[in-house]
């Protein structure tokens, strides 16, 4: 009984970590009125993007390494900027380039 108990109590912890992990996979930070630097501390490569806002489009800086499963840094761009958002890659490994399907 003692093992069941102990069982439980981890799979518990293991649940809430998860979890965490999920909501928090992005930090974002307001550098200015229209600048975000949107951070994947959780990822393999501990990525960071930029998300640069103009009056009628949006640059988002690299993409990602796709590693979040649940979140989506292209519906966090577009909910940021409130304007058409374009994918700009500053080069083409995988952990700056693993979003760009959700792209068009």
């Amino acid at each position: 009984m003692k093992h069941l108990i102990l069982i439980c109590i981890l799979f518990c912890c293991l649940g809430f970590a998860c979890h965490q992990k999920k909501e928090e996979w992005f930090r974002i930070e307001k550098l200015d009125n229209r600048t975000y630097r949107i951070s994947e501390e959780q990822s393999s490569q501990g990525n960071i993007s930029y998300l640069i806002i103009g009056d009628k489009e949006a640059i988002l800086f690299d993409s990602g390494s796709r590693e979040n499963k649940v979140g989506s840094i292209k519906a966090l761009a577009d909910s940021l900027a409130g304007v058409p958002v374009t994918l700009l890659h500053s080069h083409f490994h995988f952990d700056y380039i693993g979003n760009s399907a959700d792209f068009s």
